[in-house]
């Protein structure tokens, strides 16, 4: 958490919110006997001052997880609440969610009761600010919320989701939240499974996406890290603390960066990153392109290591299956920087990760129905050079 990182995510990424927070039970949490709860409380502080000058709204979170009921440490977040938002009372970007996932055999009963007591603290400070509270079941259940809602006019209710495990049922139940009046703020998904980790569910996130903004409603992607685990958004070996790029992220980074067509990041560029790589062993045929009228199809003759470089010889032939033409070209995406080595029948020409192969002088010419052969090129790269598809 640092003020270039902040500045990036609006900047680079395209972000307009960044959330923090602040564990109540886990090890060195704010409840925990080894909470340094002075630290805590400026590290948050900081964060709001950070994302302000950012031009990003921050969700001061108190994280409750592990102890389940947000009562069991009420006298914790109280206290918290009490301490940041006087220190933040004029700050017009803090959004404050005061329990994030009650779980266990937790009630809206018990959750509403505990915002009955924390909110008032808060608003002693901050009259006007926007409150979020979570709901029971790891802030699934907005049912619960909506028959029952805190006499608040300025309070959220939080859902949560994973992908990966929360699908058309979840999806459901924010539609009908949504059209029976409840205000919703996702403080926090994932693409992953529930567990942070497993597998990604592309197609669920993107129709996640999809409704949350024909429902206009915000969400915030956990989360901004390098653990090893499928959501964090940064590489394990990653130690950077600003300054991201493509190489830096995992698979739910380098989508979030799509999703958000985040304007400091090449459109191309993060779609190579994200394209499927093809098999690039020596032998291996591939289909490269293909269009209304030519199919291309790269075999690989020979691959090689040398000076710490890879090395293709790539042979190409091209199939006419429509009308008669009389030049041709095809652009060959590489997942790196590529080189080119050396090239016959046919002009080549490397430009960052694209090759562009044209027609020589004698093979332009293509009749229906017809062939272009012993056409082939030589590359290099870096060791995992691949030609990629997206």
């Amino acid at each position: 958490m640092n003020q270039e990182f902040f500045t990036e995510l609006r900047d680079v990424w395209g972000a307009n919110v960044v959330r923090l927070a602040t564990y109540s039970a886990e090890e060195g949490g704010y409840a925990t006997e080894t909470g340094d709860r002075t630290a805590l409380n400026d590290l948050v502080v900081r964060g709001v001052q950070y994302a302000q000058a950012a031009d990003l709204y921050a969700v001061v979170d108190w994280h409750t997880l592990s102890d389940a009921n947000p009562a069991t440490n009420q006298w914790a977040a109280e206290e918290f609440f009490r301490s940041v938002s006087g220190a933040l009372g004029d700050a017009d970007n803090v959004i404050y969610e005061i329990c994030n996932e009650p779980n266990g055999g937790t009630s809206w009963a018990d959750i509403k009761a505990y915002a009955e007591a924390v909110i008032p603290i808060i608003r002693a400070n901050d009259p006007d600010a926007i409150i979020v509270v979570g709901t029971p079941t790891w802030s699934q259940d907005l049912a619960a919320a909506a028959a029952d809602p805190l006499p608040d006019a300025n309070v959220m209710y939080a859902l949560h989701f994973y992908a990966a495990t929360h699908e058309d049922d979840l999806r459901h139940a924010l539609s009908t939240a949504v059209a029976g009046g409840l205000p919703v703020f996702v403080t926090e998904f994932g693409i992953c499974e529930a567990s942070g980790a497993g597998e990604i569910d592309y197609a669920s996130a993107n129709l996640w996406v999809r409704l949350m903004n024909e429902l206009d409603v915000s969400y915030i992607c956990w989360n901004l890290s390098n653990k090893d685990e499928t959501a964090a958004l940064f590489k394990p070996g990653c130690a950077k603390t600003s300054g991201f790029t493509l190489d830096d992220l995992t698979d739910e980074g380098l989508w979030l960066v799509e999703t958000l067509k985040s304007p400091g990041f090449s459109r191309e560029e993060v779609a190579l990153a994200r394209a499927e790589v093809k098999d690039n062993s020596a032998g291996a045929q591939m289909l490269v392109s293909a269009d209304d009228t030519l199919q291309w199809t790269f075999q690989v003759a020979d691959r090689w290591e040398e000076g710490g470089r890879t090395f293709f010889r790539y042979e190409m032939a091209g199939s006419n299956y429509s009308a008669g033409v009389k030049s041709w070209s095809v652009v060959v995406p590489f997942n790196g920087e590529v080189t080119l080595e050396d090239a016959w029948n046919c002009k080549a020409s490397a430009s960052g990760t694209r090759l562009t192969v044209a027609n020589d002088a004698h093979n332009g010419t293509v009749a229906a129905g017809g062939f272009v052969r012993d056409v082939g090129f030589i590359v290099s790269g870096p060791s995992d050079l691949a030609v990629v598809e997206y």
